[in-house]
């Protein structure tokens, strides 16, 4: 019977989930039905964080749109159990999340990251007809509370009693985030180690093909220098892929042991305090810590907090969403008819700076106060606020003051109140720690790899065909800088158009008789020491043979040959400049 309970109610909570999923996403985006559905899904208060969540939204014109991918295994649930008056579950699943911001219809932020949507339901103690009040514990037929619990008098509508969703959140998995972390930079080496590869095999076919071409000049060395260089490279990076995967093996394992649950030492407050509910307290704090943050004033959140919130509230007017990641329960004590419990809690921000959306982390350490009988013999989930004058809802948003008779409600009749809050600024990442170690490692074995490869004597010879091609580079820099052009030996030419490359560069000029211009640029050129190639109508073209020797390099370079042709043009004479290496033949031309 109770393996058929839990199998039904965790089955009725996956329907809910996919739907609270979809009209949350509506919501978020101003959608008006989606709203009215909300607040029939959802409990009070949860709607109360909701509502001012998208309010804060409005307010800096901004809209969101969520997409959130599950992955194929399935949720992990945390009970039902039973929960004072009601039944209570948490259902958590990592999922893919991204939302996309808008500002006035622009798009202004896409945040992408693995997270844990966490949801928590409140289930209705319900036989048949009969159910157990949510306020007060007295078992009744469900019509029966339209008009009032018989015992307390508060107000139920039906659908009241129906499975509510009494929180959700989604928490970033700082884990799941530095492992794909990790499988991004392995997955940047293994395509820079096949890159290399690739670039060994076809720097390599295009030197055996200007080889046989007989062109093993310039062009063939730099193909040759780029197969030794991906011969020498790609297998340090295949190598250091197996050092990588013991890396994260390691990394793996270390996580595991630092990894910690989101509740810490809460046996400190059971054992102060036996009929704690640690859900219950979860739950109630994450209402409160969303309104604080979220809202407008301090007034509106003063119904359950004593202290002074002014700056604090202040502080968060440009937080648009909130979430508690992590608590840690420091202690609890008895005073006088009270507990007091000191705790840390971990929230994650999602913050509007204007001009981009960022997340940001928060420690905050929290003193809260409550009345035995309240979080020990009336310890429940909250669905409603309650009038215990008349039993009539009541908007903790408007200071906690009934609307139909005027009362002023207590929240110590509810819960916990906050006594203290103090910000204690952002905390440690340790699975980021953690990351950045492994990476380091990792950086340290692929540099040491590399110094090893280039003290070998294949790494050494390939550094010199490397810094022969420099030198050649600065030779050819060199020759094109004394390339006569028409304007530097004739007056009155015009450039109108260039066109510069590594081998050969090209110049149209406008001109009154091009071939007048042709002719004495051609004498001009003849002066200069170039040789005759060819004579055509269109135009000429000759030689020279640049010297390496004339030029401040290595002497040992091989010579090039600097062909100029000097063409018509519309208007004017195109003259083009080209470096042919050793190999060119000017009589084969």
């Amino acid at each position: 019977m109770a393996t058929e309970f839990l199998n039904d109610a965790r089955k009725e909570i996956e329907g809910r989930t996919e739907d609270f999923c979809g009209e949350l996403k509506a919501f978020y985006q101003g959608n008006g039905e989606a709203e009215q559905n909300l607040m029939e899904q959802t409990t009070q208060p949860f709607w109360q964080s909701l509502r001012l969540s998208r309010k804060r939204l409005q307010q800096r014109e901004l809209t969101v749109d969520m997409e959130m991918q599950e992955p194929a295994r399935l949720a992990d649930y945390d009970g039902p159990w039973k929960d004072g008056y009601d039944y209570s579950c948490r259902r958590t699943q990592p999922v893919k999340m991204r939302r996309t911001y808008y500002r006035k219809g622009k798009k202004i932020a896409f945040l992408k990251t693995p997270e844990i949507a966490a949801a928590s339901f409140l289930k209705a103690d319900m036989q048949r007809d009969m159910v157990i009040c949510p306020n007060c514990g007295h078992e009744g037929k469900l019509t029966s509370y339209i008009d009032g619990c018989d015992a307390c008098g508060a107000k139920f509508l039906v659908s009241d009693f129906e499975t509510k969703v009494s929180g959700f959140s989604l928490e970033e998995d700082a884990r799941q985030k530095s492992i794909s972390n990790f499988m991004k930079a392995g997955a940047v080496v293994g395509i820079t180690a096949i890159s290399l590869a690739v670039l060994a095999i076809c720097a390599g076919g295009i030197m055996f093909l200007l080889l046989a071409l007989g062109r093993n000049g310039y062009n063939a060395v730099k193909a040759a220098a780029a197969m030794m260089l991906g011969i020498g490279l790609a297998p340090v990076f295949f190598r250091s892929l197996f050092y990588m995967l013991i890396i994260f093996i390691v990394m793996l394992i270390v996580m595991e042991t630092r990894r910690k649950p989101r509740i810490q030492d809460e046996s400190k407050v059971k054992a102060a305090i036996p009929e704690f509910s640690t859900g219950n307290f979860l739950q109630n704090l994450e209402y409160q810590l969303r309104m604080i943050h979220l809202a407008d004033t301090a007034e509106q959140v003063r119904f359950f907090a004593s202290c002074d919130l002014d700056t604090v509230v202040a502080r968060y007017q440009n937080v648009v969403d909130c979430c508690i990641c992590g608590v840690r329960f420091l202690e609890a004590e008895t005073r006088g008819e009270s507990y007091r419990i000191s705790v840390e809690v971990r929230t994650r921000l999602t913050l509007d700076t204007g001009k981009k959306i960022r997340n940001r982390y928060e420690e905050i350490r929290l003193e809260l106060e409550g009345r035995q009988d309240v979080v020990t013999q009336h310890s429940r989930a909250l669905r409603e606020y309650k009038c215990p004058n008349c039993g009539g809802s009541v908007d903790i948003l408007g200071g906690g003051v009934c609307e139909y008779c005027n009362t002023a409600v207590d929240y110590r009749n509810f819960g916990w109140i906050i006594t203290s809050y103090t910000n204690l600024g952002q905390p440690e990442n340790p699975y980021a720690k953690i990351l950045a170690a492994a990476l380091g490692i990792y950086g340290i074995i692929l540099a040491f790899s590399l110094v090893l490869m280039i003290c070998s004597e294949d790494g050494k010879e390939t550094m010199e065909i490397w810094q022969s091609i420099g030198r050649s580079s600065e030779y050819l820099k060199a020759v094109k800088q004394d390339i006569v052009y028409p304007d530097d030996v004739l007056e009155g030419l015009t450039e109108t158009d260039s066109e510069e490359g590594r081998f050969a560069s090209a110049k149209t000029y406008t001109c009154g008789d091009s071939e007048v211009v042709k002719e004495a640029y051609h004498e001009a050129l003849l002066e200069r020491g170039f040789l005759e190639m060819q004579q055509y109508p269109e135009g000429f073209s000759v030689y020279k043979i640049e010297d390496p020797s004339e030029y401040i390099v290595d002497e040992e370079e091989e010579m090039f040959y600097l062909v100029i042709c000097a063409e018509n043009a519309p208007e004017g004479i195109t003259v083009t400049a080209t470096l042919m290496d050793e190999n060119w033949n000017p009589v084969q031309e």
